[in-house]
């Protein structure tokens, strides 16, 4: 269960499970869905990114306090394992003193790398006041960033958390190449004579392996993120709705403030309707669609899904036709979307597994509605 169903599925504890999953993971996943349940009007950005900064915060000063504990004990006990050697330590130790800001900022946008870094910052010793001014600084841009980022991509979240993955994979995998370029040709300058006839060819054979490296590595990224950039839009974009499908997730608030999602209604056989006030076809089937929701209550539940609608119409709507059925409000269309909806009214029966066993996608009566619920109980896919 990733961090977008987590914060949904316990709605009540959305704050402290955010604050906890920061403290824990501190990664772009959990931003990345809190700015997308921010845009659906689920969380509160003005929670969100204090509870998220302070979260992050707390955990980089613990990863910063174990590495300046026991860095330099795991380091002459363990760093010959790890081609870590005293002198190979105090580089390290010089790099980060001249290029610290940079790269603490560089390593918390790419995947995995910030934890290593910041018990790397621990164990040289830099400067705990220093180290916090520029974690902070970090901290706020990175969280601005992936909120943002989850909150204008929403829709696409799930293809948005896999191309930051792995983006950042690749330039880890690109940084460690340069790495072992770099020990190949210092290994190669300690045997360097000069005026020697064999410089002339070790010295092009490293600049040709050099290419080669970073050319395969290019080739080998470009095909994998094109299998992966395939089968993620197939299963984003193409993969329309189908029967026997998992129903898209979403998390919608009704007119009262509160929200349902797709996991409170697990358990439940539901009657998904996707209408509009201002749909004529949807006016004309609410009367059988609220005595379908009377008829069968305790069987079925009933739940409309309002699109692109603002919620005092909505409100007014429910109180003048006194529907009693949930009515949730998808104002920025997005649920709408997942479902390929293309005109109102649309509906979707979906069993208690959260699978949907059947669609009609325009106007229907009691009689039809009936028909269908009493097949889907026979067959037992209710």
């Amino acid at each position: 269960m990733n961090s977008l169903h987590i914060l949904s599925a316990y709605s009540g504890y959305a704050y402290p499970i955010l604050f906890i999953l920061m403290l824990i993971e501190g990664g772009d996943g959990t931003l990345l869905a809190s700015g997308f349940l921010i845009r659906l009007d689920f969380l509160n950005f003005y929670y969100v990114l204090p509870l998220a900064l302070v979260g992050a915060f707390m955990r980089d000063v613990f990863l910063y306090k174990i590495g300046s504990r026991y860095g330099e004990k795991f380091i002459e006990r363990f760093g010959r394992f790890f081609s870590i050697t005293p002198e190979r330590f105090i580089k390290i130790e010089e790099h980060l003193k001249k290029r610290r800001g940079r790269t603490i900022f560089i390593s918390k946008f790419m995947y995995g790398l910030n934890y290593i870094t910041i018990l790397a910052v621990g164990a040289i010793k830099v400067n705990f006041k220093r180290f916090i001014k520029i974690d902070a600084l970090t901290i706020f841009v990175w969280a601005l960033i992936m909120i943002a980022l989850g909150f204008t991509l929403g829709h696409s979240f799930t293809l948005l958390r896999h191309y930051i993955k792995d983006i950042s994979i690749f330039l880890i995998i690109v940084a460690l190449l340069f790495i072992l370029l770099e020990l190949f040709i210092r290994k190669m300058a300690k045997s360097y004579v000069p005026n020697s006839k064999s410089n002339f060819i070790l010295i092009p054979l490293a600049i040709i392996a050099a290419g080669l490296m970073v050319a395969g590595g290019m080739l080998w990224q470009n095909r994998l993120a094109l299998k992966n950039k395939n089968a993620v839009f197939s299963q984003l974009i193409n993969s329309k709705p189908e029967i026997g499908s998992p129903a898209p997730f979403f998390a919608l608030k009704d007119i009262n403030g509160i929200t349902v999602s797709t996991e409170d209604l697990k358990g439940q056989d539901i009657l998904l309707v996707f209408w509009s006030t201002n749909c004529q076809f949807c006016a004309q089937e609410l009367p059988d669609l609220k005595n379908f929701a009377q008829q069968y209550r305790g069987l079925v539940t009933v739940v409309a899904i309002t699109y692109k609608e603002p919620a005092p119409a909505v409100k007014d709507y429910e109180d003048k036709e006194k529907i009693d059925f949930a009515v949730l409000l998808d104002a920025s269309g997005d649920v709408a979307s997942q479902y390929r909806i293309e005109g109102t009214p649309a509906h979707f029966f979906i069993n208690k597994d959260g699978k949907i066993v059947s669609m009609w996608p325009s106007a229907t009566s009691f009689y039809n509605l009936e028909l269908v619920t009493k097949d889907l109980f026979a067959q037992k896919k209710f």
